[in-house]
């Protein structure tokens, strides 16, 4: 009796330990769904459900009660530990189409937040663009952004809230650029502009009169006083084949802007300037007469 007592109490044990670690883990997660009203309280009424339904398992434990005396008082210790592992599939389980769905909008044409082209469909339509310069003899200078904290308000107010920032900065960057600029996302949460015709000195005039947009237009969600600043790169494109001109290029922008951030945001940096790689000239032809000599 003693024995199956331990069994008892040590099985009891361990699947309240089970149910309390499942409550902890989707009260976590009613931190991350607290600006959406349907999954917030979906996860605080699983959480709910859960140290409900640990509380007599918790009692029963304490007060060192006999083992059962059938083998029905032993399935009961199932159902409790099914109920948490159940909850936690369920959260799994959005959570993974909430990636999924955020997946879907990156590989879009079209992101829906900013109405610009993805990453991935950005770069066939700068080509046109890097050809006419090429052909006019004219320079093409992309100008990366990114909004300062954009993590932080999607945490703080929601995934909605940094849409919307999102949405102000794509609108800012396009008053801020001429008819002929081509915009788009640099990263999903970057965004890029390319300057045909455009040099390094005109390219940061376009990009401090995005800085002076972003700070008179976009208020910080907080609605604390604070305005929203961003964080400004640089970068050329250099020589070679244009796909590959155009991916160093975006590359560089990339780095610069991870360099304004480190700095703290608020921030232009210009990426140091591609190397030139301009086909080398074909050596004279050898003489004839030298030839057959």
């Amino acid at each position: 009796m003693t024995s199956l007592s331990a069994l008892h109490h040590g099985l009891q044990g361990t699947v309240l330990l089970v149910m309390l670690a499942a409550a902890v883990v989707v009260l976590r997660t009613t931190l991350l769904w607290h600006q959406r009203r349907f999954r917030f309280g979906l996860a605080l009424a699983g959480a709910g459900v859960i140290l409900a339904a640990a509380a007599p398992r918790a009692l029963d434990l304490a007060s060192q009660g006999p083992p059962p005396a059938d083998w029905r008082g032993w399935l009961s210790l199932f159902p409790d530990a099914a109920l948490p592992i159940a909850i936690l599939l369920l959260i799994r389980l959005l959570r993974r189409q909430d990636a999924a769905r955020a997946r879907a909008a990156r590989t879009r044409r079209v992101n829906p937040a900013t109405d610009l082209p993805n990453p991935l469909y950005l770069q066939p339509l700068l080509l046109p663009a890097l050809a006419r310069c090429r052909r006019d003899g004219t320079p093409m200078v992309l100008v990366a952004a990114t909004l300062d904290g954009l993590e932080d308000i999607a945490a703080l107010h929601g995934p909605a809230a940094a849409d919307a920032m999102l949405r102000a900065l794509a609108d800012a960057l396009r008053e801020a650029t001429r008819a002929g600029d081509l915009t788009g996302h640099l990263t999903p949460d970057s965004l890029l502009a390319c300057l045909p015709g455009t040099g390094p000195l005109a390219a940061r005039v376009v990009a401090e009169r995005l800085r002076a947009r972003v700070a008179t237009r976009l208020p910080h969600p907080a609605m604390d006083g604070r305005r929203s600043t961003v964080s400004l790169a640089i970068s050329e494109v250099g020589d070679g084949t244009a796909p590959a001109a155009l991916e160093e290029a975006m590359a560089a922008a990339k780095a610069a802007l991870a360099a304004a951030r480190a700095k703290g945001g608020n921030t232009l940096e210009v990426a140091p300037p591609p190397p030139p790689r301009r086909p080398r000239p074909l050596p004279p032809p050898a003489d004839s007469a030298t030839a057959l000599r």
